[in-house]
């Protein structure tokens, strides 16, 4: 399902094509959904930042 990625450019690559297809995808949801995505969206962001900090956190000990 998941491909290793080694390159940093590739990674915010994909980043950005995600992010342009969700937004293309939320700006056709009714006001209230759209709010309603555009929050656990946001929250599962902070959730793999976290996660992220943590993993570089042990990587950096």
């Amino acid at each position: 399902m998941f491909k290793k990625v080694n390159d940093e450019a590739e990674v915010f690559q994909i980043i950005a094509f995600g992010m342009a297809a969700l937004t293309r995808g939320i700006e056709k949801l009714p006001p209230r959904l759209r709010t309603r995505a555009l929050k656990r969206i946001d929250s599962k962001i902070m959730k793999l930042q976290a996660e992220a900090m943590e993993e570089q956190a042990r990587a950096d000990k």
